[in-house]
């Protein structure tokens, strides 16, 4: 919504129905960005904690509640208090099968869910320039779980050809100016950055996968707006391309977006899924929420590429839910328990 609304004005919205029988048009965290209405230099208001996402792409993002939402329709403004700002500065070379998400449970660890709470986390570094968009949305995506409204990306080259091809709209290059002051400034050499693992019940409770006592799991979820994305689908079907999921496991796939199922489709993907023995599912957040298929059952423990653990978070108060990248799920759910060895 922009900042010029006017209550007697169209505010030309754009409805993503349903495009067949059961299948969206995808979450709105992968969606909106595909569709061209994200760009650096915009202010993003929406009602959900992970619309802190495009952050990812040098915008100011952050959720809101309804009653604030209500306003910015009715009104065409919202009040919001300037944040003060964390440096997360990020160097090294990202050692061979790290992933963003593995960052994040790392950079989680070391300052808590609370460690941003109202602030704003700016990443920096030799890494961002290693990681493609769909990883720094991962970034992005999970500063709330620190307690963040917005985890922000400068602009480059790989946001600008990104948000080119999806709009002819105008965008604006957003940098911090030279005497920007800030908080706190976090520098994390990440060279020898290991697997990482949240255990229940909070995202925090992380250690490195070589410190995970032994941990069968018979559910594992690779989707949502943290983890089905296209990069995160790729991950998935490196390790089970002419592997097959344990018996006792059941490996859930849920693609962010139509679009990405197509493309996952086109590439392959889904076939190996499909041979491997996952079940592939239907574009939506699903059991990141706590619906549909996936989810957990009374004491059951599961490994899922998502945001949050939470108890009750994704199934029965009683089930645990650890956290891991999208390939230490794809392993594990081969392994029949929690693993990033596939020897």
């Amino acid at each position: 919504m922009s900042s010029n609304a006017c209550p007697h004005l169209n505010q030309q919205c754009h409805l993503f129905d349903v495009i067949s029988p059961g299948e969206s048009a995808g979450i709105c965290h992968v969606l909106l960005p595909e569709k061209g209405f994200i760009r650096p230099g915009m202010l993003i208001a929406g009602t959900d904690s992970h619309s802190c996402t495009y952050g990812a792409f040098g915008a100011f993002s952050t959720g809101v509640g309804t009653t604030d939402m209500a306003n910015i329709f009715a009104m065409g403004d919202m009040w919001i208090r300037v944040p003060t700002t964390l440096v997360f500065e990020l160097s090294g070379t990202l050692p061979l099968h790290i992933s963003a998400k593995d960052i994040m449970l790392f950079l989680l660890g070391q300052i808590g869910c609370n460690g941003a709470t109202g602030k704003v986390i700016e990443f920096r570094g030799s890494i961002l320039e290693q990681l493609s968009i769909d990883e720094r949305m991962t970034l992005a995506n999970m500063s709330v779980e620190c307690g963040a409204i917005c985890g922000l990306i400068a602009q480059d080259e790989v946001t600008r050809e990104y948000v080119s091809d999806r709009t002819q709209l105008n965008f604006d290059d957003i940098t911090a100016d030279p005497d920007a002051e800030y908080e706190k400034v976090y520098k994390f050499n990440l060279s020898n950055l290991e697997p990482q693992v949240a255990r229940p019940p909070k995202p925090d409770r992380v250690v490195s996968i070589r410190q995970l006592e032994d941990v069968p799991i018979t559910k594992a979820f690779i989707g949502s707006c943290t983890g089905g994305k296209l990069h995160d689908l790729a991950e998935a079907a490196k390790v089970l391309n002419g592997r097959k999921v344990a018996p006792s496991v059941s490996l859930f796939i849920v693609p962010a977006s139509a679009e990405i199922r197509q493309k996952a489709l086109q590439l392959g993907y889904l076939d190996i899924f499909e041979q491997s023995g996952a079940k592939v599912l239907k574009s939506g957040c699903g059991a990141c929420i706590n619906a549909g298929i996936g989810v957990l059952d009374r004491e059951e423990i599961g490994v899922y590429a998502t945001n949050r653990n939470f108890k009750g978070r994704s199934g029965d108060p009683t089930g645990k839910n650890y956290l891991a990248s999208p390939r230490v799920v794809s392993i594990s759910a081969v392994k029949g328990k929690i693993s990033d060895r596939l020897t």
